[in-house]
């Protein structure tokens, strides 16, 4: 669960990770882009990806993490 502004600071990815937003919202930003982030999507971080997520009104996700 994220609270309503929480963040995690910017980190590389240790392992692939699978995101899905079951409720909320969430901003994904790396160097290269920015990616929002509603009710029912999923994304795939890649390993070794330094990226920071924020979510301005909080959220509920699942995140797979691989090996």
């Amino acid at each position: 669960e994220f609270a309503s502004a929480a963040g995690v600071a910017v980190a590389p990815a240790t392992a692939p990770e699978v995101i899905f937003v079951h409720r909320g919202g969430l901003t994904v930003t790396w160097a290269d882009g920015v990616l929002d982030l509603a009710e029912g999507d999923s994304f795939t971080v890649p390993q070794g990806l330094a990226r920071c997520y924020d979510s301005n009104a909080g959220a509920t996700l699942f995140i797979v993490r691989g090996q």
